[in-house]
This record gives structure tokens, sequence and C-alpha cells, in this order.
């Protein structure tokens, strides 16, 4: 689906599974899941959190649509 899906699954996608992966969950670290994604997956899931960040930090506005 990432790789060819159109922008409204990929979309799907991010909004719905990548934003919500998390890697730490108190105490218990998940890097091994991390460490297991496909290159092109973490990409994704990296581009994601970063706008998120962005987003929380006041330093972007939300894409339109989203």
């Amino acid at each position: 689906m990432l790789r060819d899906g159109d922008e409204d699954v990929k979309n799907a996608l991010y909004v719905s599974y990548l934003e919500h992966l998390e890697f730490q969950d108190g105490k218990r670290a998940r890097a091994w899941a991390k460490a297991a994604m496909p290159p092109a997956l973490h990409e994704a899931w990296q581009s994601v959190t970063d706008y998120n960040e962005a987003l929380a930090r006041g330093s972007m506005s939300p894409k339109k649509g989203a």
C-alpha cells in the first residue's frame, strides 16, 4: 500500500497506522520493532513523526484536508 497506493491510500496508512506506532511504552522499549521495519516503512513513519512534532511545536501549519 505504501509503495503502490494512491495519495488517499497512503494518507490513510499514515493516519490510521503509522502515527500511532509507539516504540516506548513506559519502561518497555520496543527498539526491536523499529529496527525490523523495512526502510520505506521506517521513512514513512519518520516523516509522519517529524510532521506531528512540528505541529506540536507550532512551527508548521496542518496540511490542507488533514
